[in-house]
């Protein structure tokens, strides 16, 4: 379903154009280029949907052409596929178009907490400069539909080891939860002040009915207690469709409520989130309920906290 290109925001740069953007979560791939998994398997349902309109391939010159009219000056890009046999290959393979074209300026890669040589493959993605950190999806809901994950992570003894790693080697975690994982979630991360964790996806707002909003905010307000957890206002497709502009519009009031404008960053979740609509209509409905800000907020959320986090 495509929702109507809602424009610019209200308040652009000093020359008229719309405010730089980093682009804060995206994905590229190429299906003979890596062994992935659930790109190959056409129709396959995921949470999110049918995959099939996206199970082909996504390269850079069409992600910069979706997102030029939204002036995205970098971006960051995020592990697509986690069971990919050796996942420092799409390390590799994107640090090779970032040498050639710029982009992706940052990478996130994927690395399973559980492995016994979790070390090695750390240091094998260091290897690669663009490489900022990790993401292992832990997102798992009674309903096997929704879940991405089948193990609950975060209770496992060896994952929670694990994860200090990240600290060791400076660098962040990107995670990917429900709402009723967040209490869990907060406890351990307060263990680990060190490392840098973004909330992707706005912490996965599934059920947007009133109880549901309510037990989200909750939870987002035990993670938001904690200095070093950032949050990313992205895929909220994947929950509301039709990108709904009052829930959108709730969504992003509450956050800024939690996290303050200095937390806080934007991502497309392309090209997944073009299963509802297009580039511009995402980011400019995202834009659009930030324009009440000030500059200096907009700027910070836009931009600045992705640069600074991601040290780009």
């Amino acid at each position: 379903m495509k929702i109507a290109n809602v424009g610019k925001p209200e308040r652009q740069d000093e020359e008229g154009d719309l405010l730089p953007m980093v682009d804060a979560h995206h994905h590229l791939w190429q299906l003979d280029a890596l062994e992935y998994g659930w790109l190959r398997a056409r129709g396959t349902p995921k949470p999110f949907g049918d995959p099939t309109p996206i199970q082909r391939d996504y390269l850079l010159d069409e992600y910069r052409h979706d997102c030029a009219v939204m002036n995205v000056c970098k971006s960051v890009h995020v592990q697509a596929d986690g069971a990919l046999p050796d996942p420092v290959a799409e390390t590799a393979w994107l640090q090779g178009i970032a040498d050639q074209y710029g982009f992706p300026h940052g990478i996130i890669g994927f690395a399973d907490l559980l492995q016994d040589d979790l070390a090695e493959t750390l240091a094998r993605h260091c290897c690669y400069p663009n490489f900022r950190g990790i993401r292992q999806i832990v997102s798992r809901h009674p309903d096997t539909r929704l879940s991405f994950c089948q193990r609950d992570l975060l209770a496992e003894d060896k994952w929670r080891a694990n994860f200090s790693l990240l600290g060791e080697l400076g660098l962040s975690f990107e995670l990917q939860l429900y709402p009723h994982q967040m209490a869990q979630a907060a406890h351990f991360l307060a263990h680990y002040p060190e490392i840098p964790v973004v909330i992707s996806h706005a912490g996965s707002p599934w059920d947007q009915s009133e109880e549901g909003i309510c037990a989200w905010r909750e939870g987002l307000s035990l993670l938001a207690s904690l200095d070093q957890v950032y949050i990313k206002v992205s895929g909220l497709g994947m929950f509301d469709h039709a990108l709904h502009e009052e829930r959108v519009g709730l969504i992003i009031r509450t956050i800024l409520e939690l996290f303050g404008s200095q937390r806080m960053m934007l991502g497309s979740n392309f090209p997944v989130d073009s299963l509802y609509a297009d580039y511009s209509s995402v980011i400019g409905l995202y834009r659009q309920q930030l324009s009440t800000l000030s500059r200096t907020e907009q700027v910070a959320i836009l931009s600045t906290n992705a640069e600074r986090f991601y040290r780009i």
